[in-house]
């Protein structure tokens, strides 16, 4: 699997459009689930990485992929990452 960074210009559209699959962090709550959506309304491959502590799992967009964990444990991040 390849993660990479994404690039917005002032508009907000991505620059780069040659990524399919990113790896959002926290997306059970608020913010992340926003940009999520953006992600997948913008044809991305989405997974998520969060432990639920402050989010809840209904938030989760269901075209995402759920990943429970904690972006800070070192082994979690290590397995999301190589896939």
């Amino acid at each position: 699997k390849r993660l990479g960074n994404l690039r917005f210009n002032s508009n907000g559209n991505n620059m780069k459009n040659d990524l399919r699959e990113v790896l959002v962090s926290g997306d059970a709550g608020f913010v992340g689930n926003h940009i999520v959506d953006k992600m997948i309304n913008l044809g991305y491959e989405v997974q998520v990485l969060d432990n639920l502590s402050v989010g809840c799992e209904e938030n989760v967009n269901k075209k995402a992929t759920l990943l429970i964990g904690n972006i800070k444990d070192e082994v979690i991040s290590r397995e999301v990452i190589q896939g």
